[in-house]
């Protein structure tokens, strides 16, 4: 599915299987990825009303560059908010969410939580933020109230 939404914005592409001996997490796919990512960005219109799109690089969904996030915290990926948005929920479910990774494929950069500030929820920020709080005080030093 995610290759025949891609080839539906390119002139000419063909779609080739990777070879099962390769390590999907290799720097080749890495370097595929970002290529492809690179490369999806174009403008619809005409010069008067021209509206440009990029591709999230997590989801491969087409979005406007300003309803996407880039995230500063190193790697500097360009992720649509819907991707940021799920990847907050995500860890606000998780019983001790308190690590936001971006969520570009294989990146283990974590999100900056200020940056995410008007994209998701602030209640979700805060309880996360909270729980960073909580993990830095040591066990035995924590109190809780009935």
């Amino acid at each position: 599915k995610k290759v025949a939404l891609l080839q539906t914005r390119f002139t000419s592409c063909q779609a080739l299987a990777v070879r099962r001996d390769i390590d999907m997490s290799s720097s080749v796919i890495k370097l595929a990825r970002d290529a492809i990512a690179s490369q999806t960005r174009w403008r619809e219109g005409d010069d008067s009303d021209t509206i440009e799109y990029e591709t999230c690089p997590a989801c491969y969904s087409h979005v406007s560059p300003r309803d996407k996030l880039e995230v500063m915290s190193g790697c500097y990926h360009r992720i649509c908010f819907t991707c940021i948005r799920d990847c907050v929920s995500t860890q606000v479910q998780l019983p001790r969410g308190d690590t936001l990774l971006c969520p570009y494929p294989d990146c283990k950069k974590e999100l900056v939580l200020e940056d995410c500030r008007g994209i998701v929820d602030d209640d979700a920020i805060n309880l996360i933020i909270h729980r960073k709080k909580e993990k830095a005080i040591p066990i035995s030093d924590r109190v809780y109230c009935p």
